[in-house]
């Protein structure tokens, strides 16, 4: 009986500390919203900057019909998950290069007073509103991508290549052969 005591004491734990974050971002998201034309130009900015991305593959994709034996759709993809994993990473870490200049201006201090831990206050202490532009971008590339690529995503689909992959071989994967596995197909 302790242990439900315990995992549910935690799980409140979680969602408190979840609350808060969602919270402290909140308010920093309010404070960058008071500078409308920064926080504009600031997600204008993280779009133009990473839409690079997508001119670079176009004129790529354009010299040659694809890369490596990737297609166009799936070069796309690739960098349409490139700038999503990038803009989730400046979301979230970004407020860590700015650490050196916090131990400089004492700010580390003021966090070690605080009863909350510091490497979330750290993480929290500024919104990263060029992330907005980063996180849009790649989202819009995605889409792009998964446009150009038809893929089906159904679950029936998933689940009939499970039953019949490893175990059966009898047809070949989408994702192609896995000697690991089945040498049937190689």
């Amino acid at each position: 009986m302790r242990l439900w005591g315990t995992a549910s004491r935690k799980w409140r734990e979680f969602r408190r500390a979840w609350w808060v974050a969602l919270r402290i971002t909140r308010l920093n998201l309010a404070a960058r919203l008071e500078y409308r034309l920064d926080f504009a130009s600031a997600v204008a900015m993280g779009i133009v900057w990473q839409s690079s991305v997508l001119v670079f593959a176009g004129v790529l994709l354009t010299r040659f019909p694809g890369i490596g034996g990737w297609d166009q759709g799936g070069v796309l993809l690739i960098a349409a998950i490139r700038l999503l994993s990038h803009g989730i990473e400046t979301a979230i870490f970004s407020s860590l290069w700015w650490v050196g200049d916090q131990v400089q201006e004492g700010l580390i201090d003021v966090y070690l007073t605080r009863p909350v831990p510091v490497y979330r206050q750290v993480l929290l202490s500024r919104f990263p509103v060029n992330a907005l532009g980063d996180l849009t971008g790649g989202m819009l590339l995605f889409g792009l991508a998964l446009a150009r690529l038809h893929l089906d995503w159904t679950p029936s689909e998933r689940r009939t290549w499970r039953r019949r992959w490893p175990a059966g071989c009898s047809s070949r994967p989408p994702w192609g052969p896995c000697s690991r596995h089945c040498h049937c197909w190689s």
